[in-house]
């Protein structure tokens, strides 16, 4: 599982940058292009945050290679270190004691002189010693953080699904609650326009008519039933006749669908910042086309 979230961070790095070159490509080629491929170009971006195709060698995987050369260089140079240290430290331990059959003023300076080079030699053994137990106190905190890595993907994969159920829970709850306060449009005048701006369009599905008063702005809910919801009832024939064509374009081009998409992307790149960057302009880009 370590191995898809590695995946995931690769393709959100791409992502990054499509991104910002979406962002300042179109500021400067904005009058140069039509709306619709304002709009359309994005979804190159969508296609690279959720096709999992990546070079043999990415700048993640490279990343990660660093990560695990730097990790085998120090546990070597830690272990050769400590094996070292406590080496010289047994080697002092088992020097054999120097004896003479002198004069007892010879002996004392002889025993002062081996007590004091032994003394000198545990100090060296100790100084030695002494880094590689913090290169191993080093070691160990590498090793809590590739640790920790390793079980990050678990972190990552939970506040995924949260968002991804909260999306889908609190559209459903407001889809029910404008349904609810909606009543059908039975004006006939504004009934055969929709029916006529549909079938110019070429939308073969019954698109139902209703109006809500609670709703800000004019808006198309559902995809297999779907139904245009007004903020009021009188509104003149050339007003409705542009809502109509807005709302029944967003139909014609699956809008809700590649909005959806792009919701879902957003809660699998949740760290990734630029994600919500990419669905502002997105949708921009979308009410303008």
């Amino acid at each position: 599982m370590n191995e898809i979230f590695k995946t995931v961070a690769a393709m959100s790095l791409s992502g990054s940058l499509l991104i910002l070159l979406l962002v300042f490509g179109g500021r400067l080629f904005k009058n140069r292009l039509s709306r619709q491929w304002q709009y359309y170009i994005w979804l190159v971006v969508v296609a690279r945050l959720l096709l999992p195709f990546t070079p043999e060698m990415s700048l993640m995987g490279r990343a990660y290679q660093a990560a695990e050369n730097i990790r085998a260089q120090t546990a070597q140079s830690i272990g050769l270190r400590t094996t070292e240290g406590i080496g010289g430290q047994t080697m002092q331990e088992n020097r054999p004691a120097v004896k003479n059959s002198g004069q007892g003023a010879v002996e004392d300076s002889v025993q002062d002189s081996g007590r004091g080079s032994a003394q000198q030699n545990t100090q060296s053994a100790q100084a030695d010693l002494e880094p590689g137990f913090r290169q191993e106190n080093g070691f160990s905190l590498l090793k809590g953080m590739a640790l920790a890595c390793r079980y990050v993907w678990v972190l990552w994969l939970a506040v995924a699904l949260g968002l991804l159920i909260r999306k889908i829970t609190l559209y459903q709850s407001y889809v029910r609650y404008v349904k609810a306060g909606a009543e059908p449009i039975s004006d006939l005048v504004l009934l055969d326009q929709l029916a006529v701006t549909a079938n110019q369009l070429g939308i073969g599905r019954t698109v139902e008519l209703s109006v809500n008063p609670l709703v800000a702005s004019p808006m198309l809910v559902g995809y297999f039933h779907p139904c245009i919801i007004l903020f009021r009832a009188d509104v003149s024939e050339k007003e409705f006749g542009w809502i109509a064509a807005h709302e029944l374009t967003h139909y014609k081009r699956r809008d809700l669908l590649y909005k959806w998409l792009v919701q879902f992307v957003v809660c699998l790149h949740w760290f990734n910042p630029f994600v919500y960057l990419m669905r502002r302009e997105m949708e921009k880009a979308c009410e303008f086309a």
